[in-house]
């Protein structure tokens, strides 16, 4: 299997996130001590490695072969994330209308009104 580097690195407990072995971050920090991962032939359990294109890891049997993105690859991933800002900024602009349109304080209940 491939993975695509997009920049300089990644750590390999936000490469292990991102392959959907663990669910956060700070999982990694228990799980490699009991699956260690192999890096370039050599055994890995600190969550913060940096993981550069061209290497090979070895995850639960599995190998990955770390590319690095070429300029297509690149320009997709801007795209992707330049209309996930702009949802962000939507979604943002919509709730601030909408807590907006309510009464900003509220009028004290008496008994039987």
């Amino acid at each position: 299997m491939d993975y695509i580097i997009f920049d300089e690195f990644i750590k390999l407990g936000d490469l292990l996130k991102d392959l959907d072995i663990i669910s956060s971050g700070g999982q990694a920090k228990y799980y490699l001590p009991e699956n260690p991962v192999i890096v370039d032939g050599e055994s890995e359990i600190r969550r913060g490695r940096k993981i550069y294109p061209n290497m090979v890891l070895i995850i639960e049997g599995s190998t990955i072969n770390t590319i690095k993105a070429n300029a297509e690859q690149q320009t997709e991933k801007q795209a992707d994330l330049a209309e996930k800002k702009r949802v962000q900024a939507l979604v943002k602009q919509l709730n601030q209308k909408k807590t907006s349109n309510r009464r900003k304080k509220n009028k004290p209940k008496f008994p039987g009104q």
